[in-house]
């Protein structure tokens, strides 16, 4: 009996052993925050627009955000210019239409607002949901 209730109290050690290392080992393999620092327009080029900056089909900057919703155009020496703001919290997404034309996804309580390139504003799609995260056209056309 002595040897089978040492070898139990041995089993226990190292499972505690085992357990305690995984749970300290991983907040190690948690995500972080990340940053970094454009300081031109060409090493903003360099990279891949997604979600709130993206050309248009001209090759003109346009940047989204928050408090109240907005979006920038920038100009070629980097000014910016509102063409969209609204009372929605942030802009989460944008996207352009082959025509050019400009759409936003709105957070929370989302909206797909469309932007005529003459500026007009509209709300394309009120799908009645929290948040729009991302937008994007398939081959077609089709948003």
């Amino acid at each position: 009996m002595p040897k089978s209730s040492s070898r139990a109290g041995l089993f226990r050690i190292l499972y505690l052993i085992n357990l305690l290392y995984f749970l300290c080992l991983s907040p190690s393999f948690a995500e972080h925050t990340r940053r970094w620092r454009q300081t031109t327009y060409e090493e903003f080029l360099k990279g891949t627009a997604h979600g709130v900056a993206r050309l248009d089909p001209k090759g003109t900057l346009y940047a989204a955000g928050g408090s109240p919703a907005k979006v920038f155009r920038f100009d070629s020496n980097g000014k910016p210019a509102v063409v969209f703001d609204s009372t929605d919290l942030s802009a989460q997404a944008i996207a352009f239409d082959s025509k050019g034309a400009l759409y936003v996804g709105t957070s929370p309580d989302g909206k797909v607002y469309r932007v005529s390139a003459s500026g007009e504003k509209s709300v394309f799609f009120d799908p009645k949901t929290k948040y729009i995260w991302d937008l994007a056209f398939s081959p077609d056309g089709i948003l």
